[in-house]
């Protein structure tokens, strides 16, 4: 039977008129909350994937510390690892702050080989810095664990919509991050290089057949010739889980070998998405993460003798830098080695000595 005029009106004020009314009604009072559900789901989805991760990582390192000591208050030793902190130095006077850090980071990493070596019963530093490259891993997808528990938390208990769309944004970030925590226990298992090793990789061969010695705690220096220029190279002492102390290792060196004509130092540079891993750079300056305690002490000594800084970066990204070295990032030396001919060619006298720095991590690398 077909409709008459007044129900055609009413179909018509139906579907056009008051069905879309009551829907942008319950969308303005709801539509929050509808979002907050929704990105709730996927959050939650991502968080119990980060708890996987941390399981996995704390797993992974008690299975290590019950192969490494059979003594239970070793184990329990070793396991308080993972609570060890440093306490930030008051900053309310800044100048002296660097010393401060300096010292309170020294402190630090000796009371941590300090707490390893005890535990193990050895000070061979192979089995110390796998150790406590362990327990930082852990201790590290731990606290990434707990900070995005808490403010899971807080969103869900006051159901923030702002703080539930900033954990919306940084999961995967996140995800990204444990996952190359795993991949760092994966390279300390193996003893492989990691993308940080590219320094100290390019200048340890370029110290084979060398006579090594010691300039700094945890660092080793050889003495040899490039480019017809004398040249003094330095990285941290290797195969072991090592940073050195490379502050100390070129004011020493300056003690040594008086007048320094350049400063060259090589590292690896956190590259942009759009980049090439593996890709290369020049420039000046001192090329050395973290605090920045090290760059400020070789840019002080820099600066009082004016001693020219050079650069050569390697692009890669952070879990490259924790994770087994990849093939383009081994194929850069070569490159690295052709940029650092190239500024000891142009940039340093023939009777000048230069001191050249691998910086980085020196896990896989040899002696």
């Amino acid at each position: 039977m077909a409709a008459s005029g007044d129900q055609i009106v009413y179909y018509y004020l139906a579907w056009y008129i008051i069905l879309p009314t009551i829907y942008m009604a319950l969308m303005t009072v709801y539509a929050n909350r509808f979002q907050f559900w929704t990105m709730s789901g996927e959050v939650a989805r991502a968080f119990r994937e980060l708890r996987e991760l941390r399981d996995r990582g704390l797993s992974r390192y008690e299975s290590y510390i019950s192969s490494a000591t059979q003594d239970a208050a070793a184990r329990s030793r070793l396991r308080s690892l993972l609570d060890l902190f440093a306490v930030y130095p008051v900053d309310l006077d800044p100048v002296g702050i660097v010393g401060k850090l300096k010292h309170l980071m020294d402190n630090y990493e000796r009371k941590f080989k300090a707490e390893a070596s005890a535990a193990l019963g050895t000070e061979d530093p192979v089995p110390v810095g796998r150790t406590v490259g362990y327990a930082e891993a852990a201790a590290a997808l731990n606290t990434l664990y707990k900070v995005v528990d808490h403010f899971l938390w807080l969103a869900n208990k006051y159901s923030s919509l702002g703080l539930l769309q900033q954990l919306y944004a940084v999961m995967p970030l996140f995800l990204k991050q444990g996952r190359a925590f795993l991949g760092f226990m994966d390279a300390l298992d193996s003893g492989a290089p990691i993308g940080d090793g590219i320094g100290p990789m390019s200048v340890g061969l370029l110290m084979r057949g060398l006579q090594k010695f010691d300039i700094a705690p945890d660092t080793s220096a050889a003495l040899g010739e490039l480019e017809g220029r004398r040249v003094l190279f330095i990285k941290a002492k290797g195969p072991a889980n090592n940073l050195g102390n490379l502050d100390d290792a070129v004011r020493r060196a300056g003690l040594i070998y008086g007048r320094i004509s350049a400063i060259i130092t090589i590292d690896a540079q956190l590259r942009l998405e759009s980049e090439r891993s593996g890709e290369s750079a020049r420039g000046v300056g001192v090329a050395i993460g973290g605090l920045g305690v090290e760059r400020f002490n070789i840019e002080s000594q820099a600066a009082s003798g004016g001693i020219p800084l050079y650069a050569i970066l390697v692009k890669e990204s952070y879990a490259e830098a924790i994770t087994i070295m990849t093939r383009d990032l081994a194929k850069s030396v070569d490159y690295v080695h052709e940029a650092l001919r190239s500024i000891l060619r142009e940039m340093v006298p023939q009777d000048g000595v230069a001191v050249v720095i691998g910086v980085g991590n020196t896990l896989g690398i040899a002696q």
